[in-house]
């Protein structure tokens, strides 16, 4: 496995934690890829140790909340 997957799946495994599997299980397809690509650019924009808890959670309600909520979802 190369460092730059390991860091990926420490970081899959770190967000598992922060998000817990309730949120995670409920995301729509189109959320979940709009999340993906916003956690991809975090990860590409500062080392996995400088990204705290809060940033990840934020990305999710920015993603859930605000870009695409379950209600627009289900139209």
């Amino acid at each position: 496995m190369t460092k730059e997957q390991t860091q990926v799946r420490a970081f899959l495994t770190r967000i598992s934690k922060v998000l817990g599997q309730e949120r995670t299980s409920v995301l729509s397809d189109r959320q979940d890829k709009i999340l993906s690509k916003a956690y991809r650019r975090l990860l590409d924009s500062k080392p996995l140790d400088k990204i705290s808890d809060q940033e990840i959670l934020g990305q999710y309600e920015l993603v859930t909340e605000h870009l695409s909520p379950i209600a627009y979802e289900q139209r």
